[in-house]
């Protein structure tokens, strides 16, 4: 009897030279959890609309455009290539700083796309077969793979996870790889830091204050992509950014004391439509730190601190960031790794 468990499953990528063409090598791996992976490559059927008969005309039925999409959400490491993804997402290449450990590697989020990434793409290997795999079977690989949006999601006791919305150009089966998975720490909550720092500072550009009450932190980027299709082929032609680079986000915070003439820091800005700078970070052991810099950001939600209950309460802060002369948002992360991702 067949049968198969989810355990063997593996998700590698490497980044191509050329969107579409699958890069050699697929060996640099993600940490998929159940259900975190979603990828389906599509054939469109045309049929014909012929009234000569009550039903189709099988032997009309023929290939329409073929074009993939889908999820991957992974666990998130301080390391381990992913940063790929947000290159990809950003269409901009990573910059690298340092000549010895720690190396700072710093994508500009919505800042001007350069002429080197968009012209590559991710190859994607999933193998679904599972620890009883036969011999013959093969695992699915994913061509021209370009992420439309990403949510990151940080929350207590807990390992931080991102989650892509991609989309690409084809899919077909090869031989299964032999999954290594990277060795970079987790982003998790609580941090491994002696003394982290502050997830959340917020006010002037350059002096903002800082929030340590903080419990749950989500942000969203999201970077339109205009499929292309073009007359003659079944083939979708590389995806072109269209539209704006949208940063959005929330955290969840102990409840602030107002004062006597103030809503708080957040409900201040709020009402009063105040731009203010936002930085989040998150901290690891010696070295690792992910951080979002955002110059200019809105806060989108009331900050009103209802109270629910006899426990301790928490309001959430909604905000969404603006444009800042170069870009929307700068990430940086920090760890031992002298190179952000390989090439493929």
């Amino acid at each position: 009897m067949a049968w198969k468990t989810g355990i063997g499953h593996s998700l590698s990528y490497t980044e191509e030279t050329s969107w579409g063409t699958q890069a050699s090598g697929a060996d640099h791996y993600l940490d998929p959890r159940g259900g975190m992976e979603t990828l389906i490559g599509t054939v469109e059927v045309i049929k014909p609309e012929s009234l000569t008969s009550r039903g189709y005309d099988s032997s009309q039925f023929t290939e329409g455009n073929h074009h993939v999409s889908g999820n991957i959400t992974h666990d998130l490491r301080f390391g381990g290539g992913w940063l790929l993804f947000a290159s990809q997402l950003a269409g901009r290449t990573v910059t690298t700083a340092g000549v010895s450990a720690p190396y700072t590697h710093t994508l500009r989020l919505g800042g001007a796309v350069d002429t080197v990434v968009p012209a590559r793409g991710i190859t994607v290997v999933v193998d679904r077969e599972g620890e009883r795999a036969v011999a013959a079977s093969k695992a699915v690989v994913f061509t021209g793979i370009r992420p439309t949006s990403v949510a990151f999601d940080f929350q207590q006791n807990a390992i931080a996870t991102a989650s892509w919305e991609v989309v690409g150009k084809d899919s077909t089966l090869v031989t299964r790889p032999t999954a290594t998975l990277p060795t970079a720490d987790y982003i998790k909550s609580p941090s491994a830091a002696s003394s982290p720092t502050a997830v959340v500072k917020f006010g002037t550009d350059g002096s903002e204050t800082e929030y340590t009450t903080v419990t749950s932190v989500q942000l969203n980027v999201e970077q339109p992509l205009a499929s292309r299709f073009h007359v003659g082929s079944a083939a979708q032609a590389h995806p072109v950014q269209e539209g704006y680079t949208t940063i959005t986000g929330s955290f969840d915070i102990e409840h602030q004391d107002t004062g006597s003439s103030s809503f708080g820091a957040f409900g201040d800005a709020y009402r009063a439509q105040t731009i203010n700078s936002l930085i989040i970070t998150f901290d690891g052991g010696t070295d690792d730190q992910l951080e979002f810099d955002m110059a200019k950001v809105l806060i989108t939600s009331t900050a009103d601190q209802h109270i629910d209950g006899s426990g301790l309460q928490t309001t959430t802060i909604e905000f969404e960031a603006a444009y800042a002369t170069n870009s929307v948002c700068t990430l940086k992360l920090t760890n031992a790794e002298a190179v952000a991702h390989v090439a493929g």
